[in-house]
């Protein structure tokens, strides 16, 4: 239900802006919606669950959650609070700062030489 709700908020949000999704829940503040878009990951990738596609699904997650994140939040942050806040989200199914990294990679412009 919160997963549902979340998705509404955030696909309302993207096509007529802030001020129709205050509409949306009839009138629940501002506050009310981002807490609704904090519940959390509601179902987060494991090793387990994944096997060795982990890396691939964590990726997939990652970007999906970062999307909403980054609207709210200016569209830049640095990869510590990145990684705080999607732990965060994802509950007691933590990442390690390696697995985020490396699925973060894929992210990452390639730097350019100097010919």
């Amino acid at each position: 239900m919160a997963e549902l709700l979340r998705e509404r908020i955030r696909r309302d949000r993207l096509e007529s802006g802030a001020a129709a999704s205050s509409l949306l829940l009839g009138g629940v503040d501002q506050e009310m919606e981002d807490l609704l878009l904090d519940v959390g990951i509601v179902n987060p990738v494991t090793k387990e669950s994944a096997g060795s596609l982990y890396h691939r699904h964590l990726s997939r997650q990652l970007a999906d959650w970062l999307v909403a994140v980054l609207e709210r939040r200016g569209g830049v942050m640095a990869a510590p609070d990145i990684y705080c806040l999607f732990n965060r989200a994802r509950g007691t199914e933590l990442v390690s700062p390696e697995d985020l990294i490396q699925v973060e990679r894929p992210f990452s412009p390639s730097p350019t030489l100097p010919s």
